[in-house]
């Protein structure tokens, strides 16, 4: 069991202290086989970091800021709208500069940060909490009106 540094704990598991940075911080999840090594580090069962039953709705995103529920929902709409047209993340990311990985975190609506949003134009007179968010990208605002 390691109870050291966060790069002790990194290295033990075989990910960038970084990566695990992001992870304690709620930035990242970490992949199933990464989960069970810190589980197994850190000497935990699935009793202590998890509740078993089904969910009665989708994830949220870790955000609980309220622009976080139209991130999600602007990402599920991009995703509907690149399947309407038969793109792959990857087609869609040579479409746009985007790179997949951040395309696919946008869909999820794990993307806080991300410079693909923008305030909707109309809204800039609002406080920003309650401005519409509308993506940046042409291509990535066409495929969301598809929906």
């Amino acid at each position: 069991m390691v109870f050291g540094t966060q790069q002790e704990l990194a290295d033990a598991v075989s990910i960038a202290r970084p990566s695990l940075s992001a992870i304690e911080m709620g930035a990242a999840w970490p992949r199933p086989g990464t989960l069970d090594r810190l589980m197994e580090e850190l000497d935990l069962t699935w009793d202590m970091i998890a509740v078993r039953g089904e969910a009665e709705r989708r994830s949220r995103p870790v955000d609980a800021h309220p622009r976080a529920d139209l991130r999600l929902a602007l990402g599920g709409d991009l995703r509907e709208g690149r399947k309407l047209e038969g793109l792959s993340l990857r087609d869609l990311s040579q479409r746009c500069g985007l790179s997949a990985s951040q395309l696919s975190r946008i869909e999820r609506g794990e993307a806080p940060r991300s410079r693909a949003f923008i305030d909707e134009p109309d809204d800039l007179n609002l406080d920003r909490e309650f401005r519409r968010l509308r993506f940046r990208h042409p291509e990535l605002h066409r495929l969301w009106l598809l929906v």
